[in-house]
Order: C-alpha cells, then sequence, then structure tokens
C-alpha cells in the first residue's frame, strides 16, 4: 500500500497504483474513485493531476504526474524548512488521509481484473472501419 518519506522539506506519497491505472479506472468505472458513506455522501476521492506535484486531505487526494522507479503515482506535500519536527507534522496533518488512500487503494487493487473485463467489453463493442 501506499507510503511516505520525509525528505528535507517535502513528504512524497508513495502510492501502490500507477497513473494508467487511475486513468483506466476514470474512463470504464469513474464511480470506484469514491468512497462513500452509508447514506451516499462521498467522503474520500481519487483523481490523478497530469501537469503537477499533487495533494492530499483528508476529503480526497490527487495523485501528481511524477512517478517512482517502479512506475507508481506519487504525491509530493512541501513542509516548512523552518518545522523542527517534521515526522510529527506529517502524522498530525496526513495520517487520516494516507489511512483513506490505503483503503482506496485496497479497494481498486481488487477491483482490477473487473475493470480489465470492462475495458475488453468496451473495446470488443468498438470497430474502425
Amino acid at each position: 500500500m501506499s507510503k511516505a518519506i520525509i525528505a528535507g522539506s517535502a513528504c512524497v506519497i508513495f502510492s501502490s497504483l500507477t497513473p494508467e491505472d487511475v486513468h483506466r479506472f476514470k474512463t470504464f468505472s469513474p464511480d470506484a474513485l469514491t468512497i462513500r458513506s452509508e447514506n451516499g455522501e462521498a467522503v474520500f476521492r481519487l483523481d490523478i493531476d497530469d501537469d503537477g506535484l499533487g495533494s492530499i486531505s483528508p476529503e480526497g487526494a490527487v495523485l501528481g504526474c511524477a512517478t517512482s522507479a517502479e512506475g507508481k503515482a506519487t504525491i509530493t506535500v512541501i513542509i516548512n524548512p523552518a518545522e523542527e519536527n517534521k515526522l510529527k507534522l506529517a502524522q498530525d496533518r496526513l495520517g487520516s488521509a494516507l489511512l483513506r488512500l490505503e483503503e482506496m487503494e485496497a479497494f481498486l487493487l481488487g477491483q482490477m481484473e473487473t475493470l480489465a473485463a470492462a475495458q475488453d467489453r468496451a473495446t470488443a463493442m468498438i470497430k474502425q472501419m
């Protein structure tokens, strides 16, 4: 699942999803990118930013355009360089959001076969003349 590493004044969150994974879900199963409460309200959303660093909050995450060496999407959060206890600050500011992101990633990774089947069905329906 996702993990976060603090380096200098940046906290980099490494997703277990690739940008391509998120784009495929956006195309073939967009509702899967939202965690909903029992009454149907959106409580966490996942998206991707093809041009930026990404962002994360308790309400959602936007994966950035940078990827890890393994091709996984990342989010870069800037931390005040003057902050003495960057680890505690990151835990306080990102803790609940990281837990939601982990929940979302686990669900999406479990849906990969279903997504591939939907993509195959859609591809079979479209023919080029």
